[in-house]
């Protein structure tokens, strides 16, 4: 945290030496048409936004956080294919200010990565009537324990609601978040950039890791989408051709239990486990990142699983490491209950090239 206070605090000075802030930008001191250049943090990086938008913050309060528009090539304009410009580096950037449907966002002209891994500012936490408003707009927000008011509110999109208020959540057209709102009542959170368009302000999580599910509809445990366990930054899986290591699960963490309702796609006895026991759960939805492996150096751990078991069991997230690799696992602890038979989700349709660099391959 004070590294990302020092930075915050540079690019404060270097937004003094450029004569123009973020905030100047959005409060309309700086006029549409006009070339500036500003410094910022990565809180949204464009590989979750189909390559030719990114966000930035240069504060964590109002008016600090602005959409860059980076052209059809994206990052490619701006910088060598081996610079990675990741959530949580420091950029500077030179552009035109305008607006978009609008939305106030700077195009691009130059881009220089100052620093990597500085670290993504802390998201604003608010009731939604305040976060419903221009000043938060191309920010990092969180709600807390809103409910679902609308779980299909047109065009993908579905809103939530606490005692202040209700907002709009952007629908999976921009950020992949793996998130079906017909099947809740309730979140525990929910962080995002906060978004403009069709007249309503909107959240727009960025992946699956910003939306923090509350039960299933009748419901009363917290079951944790395999999606939120499995799926990890773009950048990360970039990194990951070099480091093997920056593709692990964000949740991993053997003292913290959770939960986990699936379907058994491989089954027990299927894949080699030495003296032990190991078989494959999916999310009911399939599709990316849906599907984890359990495995346990004590065959008796498990009862025989077959496909279509639909269970329900809790354990914590570990990474089983391989030196160039890991492999993210579900380790049980207490029981698998047995809920129901069913049907397992319709599989992937892949090419073999799929397979061939962490970027597609790990979903």
């Amino acid at each position: 945290m004070r590294k990302v206070l020092i930075v915050l605090m540079s690019l404060l000075l270097a937004a003094t030496a450029f004569a123009t802030t973020i905030k100047d930008i959005q409060n309309g001191t700086v006029s549409a048409g006009t070339v500036v250049t500003v410094s910022g943090i990565v809180t949204g990086e464009s590989y979750a936004f189909g390559g030719s938008d990114m966000y930035i913050q240069d504060g964590t309060g109002p008016y600090c956080g602005i959409a860059l528009y980076l052209g059809s090539a994206g990052l490619s304009n701006f910088v060598a294919d081996s610079v990675i410009v990741s959530e949580g580096d420091s950029v500077t950037v030179t552009g035109t200010v305008g607006e978009y449907y609008d939305v106030t966002q700077i195009s691009v002209t130059s881009l220089v990565l100052e620093e990597a891994g500085v670290g993504c500012p802390a998201p604003v936490v608010a009731p939604l009537d305040s976060l419903n408003q221009e000043k938060y707009e191309g920010c990092l927000v969180r709600a807390l324990d809103v409910a679902i008011s609308n779980p299909d509110a047109g065009y993908g999109e579905w809103e939530i609601e606490d005692a202040s208020g209700t907002m709009l959540v952007d629908d999976e057209g921009k950020a992949p978040y793996y998130f079906w709102p017909d099947e809740y009542d309730s979140l525990i959170s929910i962080t995002g950039i906060v978004n403009y368009s069709y007249y309503n302000y909107k959240i727009m999580p960025r992946l699956a890791w910003d939306i923090v599910e509350g039960p299933p509809t009748g419901e009363t445990t917290v079951f944790t989408r395999i999606q939120r366990i499995q799926q990890v930054r773009v950048s990360d899986l970039k990194k990951a051709l070099t480091d093997a290591a920056s593709d692990t699960s964000y949740i991993c963490n053997e003292d913290t239990t959770i939960y986990i309702k699936g379907i058994v796609t491989m089954p027990t006895g299927l894949s080699y486990a030495g003296d032990g026991i190991k078989f494959i759960l999916s999310d009911i939805h399939g599709g990316p990142w849906s599907a984890i492996l359990s495995y346990n150096a004590d065959a008796s751990v498990y009862a025989d699983m077959f496909v279509g078991d639909l269970i329900e069991m809790g354990g914590y997230v570990g990474e089983y490491t391989t030196g160039p690799s890991n492999m993210t696992e579900f380790w049980l602890v207490g029981d698998a209950e047995l809920v129901d038979m069913v049907s397992p989700p319709d599989p992937a349709v892949i090419t073999t090239s799929d397979l061939r660099i962490p970027e597609t391959a790990e979903q």
